[in-house]
């Protein structure tokens, strides 16, 4: 298995202001986190996500929607048969990934994967909506599993809490019109990862991103 350390790609600056700790702020996080597959679920064949320098093709499969927080989708977990694609933006950007890959000839990294979770406050909802009609049923447990083995590796190794970028925007709406793009994936090639896009810049996701800047694109891996 190959390893990538971090790519970067895009450019942008804008400032998250930081929303006063409150009671709302403190509800809203214990909802969020609270939030697990509900027996929600939408088949996939064929959906195709951009954003940015990403494309995820999930082929085949079932998202299964995270109980909503006052009536927003934000999360789901697919399981079944997809693929992302990172587009470097420039050439230095495709020098720095054919350094970590130790591929000399990467054009795009590409990786295949059968499971992945979302969490978004841009229009990934709508996205996931418009492609089929949601089924309503039990939760399944295998969607359940991969939810919580997303929670302990965060608790235990990755240490990025992705649910407070989540909050951040729940708490600003309607004002805020974009949103954030975060994709947990444990990809065939190049291992677990987090895929993500934000238009803040991705130094507001944990403290320890704070040199990147206003960078909004990052390929993130992590070791198994």
């Amino acid at each position: 298995m190959t390893r990538v350390s971090c790519g970067l790609l895009a450019f942008g600056s804008l400032t998250l202001v930081a929303a006063p700790v409150s009671a709302q702020t403190v509800s809203e996080y214990d909802a969020v986190r609270a939030a697990r597959p509900a027996g929600r679920t939408i088949p996939v064949n064929g959906l195709t996500l951009v954003r940015d320098a990403y494309r995820i093709d999930l082929r085949s499969g079932v998202l299964h929607l995270l109980a909503p927080i006052d009536g927003e989708t934000f999360g789901a977990v697919f399981l079944g048969e997809g693929e992302y694609r990172l587009e470097p933006a420039t050439e230095s950007e495709r020098r720095h990934l054919r350094l970590v890959t130790d591929d000399d000839r990467l054009e795009t990294l590409t990786d295949e994967f059968e499971q992945l979770l979302l969490l978004f406050t841009d229009q990934t909802g709508e996205d996931m909506l418009a492609h089929a009609p949601v089924v309503e049923g039990d939760a399944d447990p295998r969607a359940t599993e991969v939810y919580e083995d997303y929670l302990e590796q965060q608790r235990e190794r990755i240490q990025i809490n992705l649910h407070l970028r989540i909050v951040s925007d729940l708490l600003n709406r309607p004002g805020r019109s974009d949103g954030v793009f975060l994709a947990t994936v444990d990809g065939d090639e190049y291992g677990p990862a987090l895929l993500a896009f934000d238009p803040l810049g991705i130094s507001n996701l944990v403290a320890q991103f704070g040199f990147l800047g206003g960078e909004e694109v990052a390929l993130i891996s992590f070791d198994r």
